[in-house]
């Protein structure tokens, strides 16, 4: 089925496949079911390709419903399987899938079975081998997605942006129906169209932000004196409402290190909900990344990933893609890398002033100063 120029689905809807032709190259995003290995090369063929085309498979997250042929694919034709780093055990079925069901309407349910015993959803393979990738990568496959992680319904669970093709694969991180309640969640919650964690973990980290950057004025108690434990509670109120200054860059600001991260947390909303800020995500990633080392630069790897994308962004934005790409194919490679020793001092530009900046330019211009 085609859903745009160069992009075509495969699957009814219940489990999806997505091809991506670039160049005459093909990635294809998710492997669906077992099943789908049949139907695959006439979705190729419709598009102008064949097997021998495809380039990569690339995971939106290691559910089996999403990794079905990719063990087939890696071994008879020799395409390389992708997913992020923190989904590659599930992957490689060395960690148990989600158990029980919750709720479920029965002829959903077994709607749902007979699909799978259908396609051999049960008999999905683990993958033996995979190549893996971290947030704000873009991947050296056609296309050049663009990976934001969303964690919630796996902790590798990643959106995959396709630029040129003003596209984007969410896998399930956005879910609007549940396959086997039938219940659709676009019209029980218009106001929020995905009540998946990955969607509801940003709206709850700007609320924390907003409440620790709002000063507080403490309440006077009235009735019976506390149950055990409030005390304890009430100490740890207190401590987030406290202006301390970040360890690691410096920042002023309520609840110290932790009021930081609230911060940066409430930029990954504003880029979530907000497309004319989207286009910085990459960048804002690596600057916060660099300022807080100990945290996000803890391995050779991501250190210089992070480093090398400041970098590639500073001297030319409209290359900074390409070089980036470059990187991973260095990182990914067989030559070792050494962590350089760590600066004393991270600059007097916080991410505040990121915060602060309420327009894409004065956006624009307050991450250049920062970075």
């Amino acid at each position: 089925m085609e859903i745009a120029a160069g992009i075509r689905r495969l699957g009814p809807g219940l489990a999806n496949v997505y091809l991506f032709e670039e160049g005459g190259a093909v990635t294809i995003v998710d492997a669906g079911v077992p099943g789908y290995w049949r139907a695959l090369p006439a979705e190729l063929a419709a598009m102008g390709r064949t097997l021998e085309d495809v380039r990569a498979v690339v995971l939106t997250h290691a559910h089996t419903d999403h990794i079905g042929f990719a063990e087939r694919i890696r071994t008879e034709r020799g395409v390389p399987i992708r997913v992020h780093e923190l989904d590659a055990l599930r992957a490689k079925g060395k960690v148990p899938g989600p158990k029980g069901l919750g709720r479920f309407k029965l002829v959903p349910l077994l709607g749902f079975l007979v699909f799978g015993l259908r396609n051999g959803l049960l008999r999905a393979p683990p993958i033996l081998e995979v190549s893996t990738f971290g947030d704000g990568a873009t991947l050296d496959v056609p296309g050049s997605p663009r990976v934001i992680h969303v964690p919630g319904h796996t902790e590798g669970s990643a959106a995959l942006h396709f630029a040129r093709r003003d596209a984007v694969c969410v896998g399930d991180a956005f879910v609007t129906r549940n396959v086997i309640t039938r219940h659709d969640r676009t019209a029980a919650v218009p106001e929020l169209r995905y009540r998946q964690r990955a969607g509801l973990r940003f709206a709850r980290a700007v609320r924390r932000s907003r409440r620790a950057t709002r000063p507080r004025r403490p309440r006077r108690r009235m009735g019976p004196r506390p149950r055990r434990g409030g005390t304890a509670r009430a100490r740890a109120r207190t401590r987030a409402s406290v202006s301390e200054a970040c360890a690691s860059c410096g920042l002023v600001t309520a609840g110290g290190a932790e009021g930081c991260q609230r911060l940066f947390e409430a930029i990954g909303l504003r880029e979530y909900e907000d497309m004319r800020f989207a286009r910085y995500h990459r960048i804002v990633v690596d600057a916060y990344a660099m300022q807080h080392p100990e945290r996000y630069g803890r391995s050779a790897k991501s250190f210089a990933a992070h480093l090398t994308g400041l970098c590639a962004w500073l001297q030319n934005e409209a290359e900074a893609q390409t070089v980036n790409a470059a990187v991973q194919r260095w990182l990914n490679g067989p030559s070792p890398i050494e962590k350089p020793s760590l600066p004393e001092s991270y600059g007097d530009v916080t991410i505040r002033e990121i915060v602060d900046a309420d327009d894409p330019v004065r956006y624009g211009d307050a991450l250049r100063r920062w970075t």
